[in-house]
């Protein structure tokens, strides 16, 4: 699926060791953005970095540690000879539109390497001028319109003896009515407390992990609301994503909770009739 593509520099600061490009850059400018955001990398939108060793890179691609910066007067030979890989990586992303927060330079190096094929993709760009603080509002303003108005939680299918087998994300939605875990009552056998039940109203990722807001403004964590099900449900989930999932995929698969809320019903009113 198409979606858009986040160009951003290389940083001074990096890890000493190889490691994939979105680990080895350490600068405390834009990447910190990426992981407060609950707009997430090759789901809601692509990541490249601009490096000057490198040129443009995936995020995901394993790079040796460096130190070189972009400068004015290796400017020719550094668009000569990363013109055609920069286009081949936009090529292959294909991006509904590439959104930068480069220096003046680096971006000058960018538009300059793009042919006139990936020239036709939309570019933004913060305001002409703007300085690191500015740069960094326009970002998180880009990752605040890309994020989701979901959020997609992790759940194992099971065999009918237990075992572990195809996994999946459940996804809920603003609206989605649960109940919360609160603590197990370890003066009463480690009995699960529950809260009331509450009303999903957005999703946030505040440094800790994601987060589900209630109608209230409580922050409920992602295992509060697993933990929080039903036992009958959370075990009709668990069988009926090993009975209709895809098993050992690496893709990306996701089922509306409230399609399984849905089945659940079906399943307990066709046995009581």
């Amino acid at each position: 699926m198409q979606k858009p593509l986040i160009i951003l520099p290389c940083s001074q600061e990096k890890l000493s060791v190889p490691a994939r490009a979105i680990n080895l850059y350490q600068g405390k400018g834009y990447l910190p953005l990426l992981s407060k955001s609950t707009a997430s990398v090759g789901i809601d939108y692509d990541l490249a970095i601009l490096s000057a060793k490198y040129g443009l890179i995936h995020a995901n691609e394993m790079i040796e540690p460096y130190e070189q910066k972009l400068e004015k007067d290796a400017m020719e030979g550094f668009i000569k000879s990363n013109a055609r890989k920069a286009n081949a990586l936009i090529r292959k992303l294909n991006p509904t539109r590439i959104i930068t927060c480069l220096p003046k330079l680096y971006l000058n190096a960018l538009t300059s390497m793009i042919n006139e094929d990936n020239a036709l993709i939309e570019l933004t760009v913060p305001p002409a001028g703007a300085g690191i603080g500015s740069q960094r509002g326009f970002l998180a303003s880009a990752l605040k319109a890309l994020e989701p108005n979901y959020l997609d939680i992790f759940f194992f299918g099971k065999t009918p003896s237990g075992r572990l087998e195809n996994s999946v994300f459940v996804r809920i939605r603003p609206g989605t009515k649960f109940r919360p875990w609160l603590r197990n009552d370890v003066e009463n056998a480690y009995s699960p407390v529950y809260g009331d039940v509450v009303t999903a109203e957005k999703f946030i990722s505040d440094g800790n992990g994601q987060r589900i807001v209630d109608t209230n403004g409580n922050k409920w964590r992602t295992d509060q609301f697993k933990f929080g099900l039903d036992n009958g449900f959370s075990d009709f989930i668990s069988t009926y994503l090993h009975d209709n999932v895809e098993r050992y995929t690496d893709d990306y698969q996701v089922i509306e909770f409230s399609e399984l809320e849905s089945k659940f019903f079906e399943t307990f009113d066709e046995l009581a009739a």
